[in-house]
């Protein structure tokens, strides 16, 4: 029985030892619970730490969890730079329309219909424009609005049923 334990605990200290997890890892959990709990400017600093630090995640995934901090803050202009720095490094569908819907929330509808149309050059088939203004609808006076800017943007039509 002392053996199997004395097993248990040198498997453990060798795979923690070999384990794929980089120094900068702990940054970025640490981020994410300040993120978690709300403390934005903490999540924030943390996540601009690990920009500098060797971690698992990506650049790319590092500026988008920094927009994601911006645009909870209201900051939704350095939201957008953040997000842009991301789609610099590697473009991809969900970026783009990130960035759409953060150009749509400050009423810069132009970049926000050229986000999306690159969003569907990227992925033609998950490009159909539907979701994203799904949820302001149920603000009534908006309706119009969205009905203008997915006019210009594609043919489709989100008020018809």
């Amino acid at each position: 029985m002392k053996r199997f334990f004395l097993f248990a605990a040198i498997l453990y200290v060798v795979l923690t030892a070999t384990s794929c997890a980089k120094a900068g890892d702990n940054t970025v959990r640490q981020a994410m619970q300040a993120y978690g709990s709300g403390q934005y400017e903490t999540a924030l600093q943390f996540f601009t730490q690990a920009l500098n630090e060797d971690t698992n995640y990506s650049d790319e995934i590092l500026y988008t969890f920094i927009a994601n901090v911006y645009a909870n803050q209201g900051e939704y202009e350095k939201a957008i730079e953040a997000q842009k720095k991301s789609l610099e490094l590697r473009a991809d569908y969900r970026g783009y329309v990130t960035l759409g819907m953060l150009c749509h929330l400050i009423k810069n509808d132009e970049d926000s219909a050229k986000a999306y149309r690159n969003a569907i050059a990227l992925d033609e088939k998950r490009g159909k424009p539907m979701p994203v203004w799904v949820p302001s609808t149920l603000v009534r006076k908006t309706q119009k609005r969205h009905y203008r800017f997915w006019k210009r943007l594609g043919n489709w039509n989100p008020i018809s049923r």
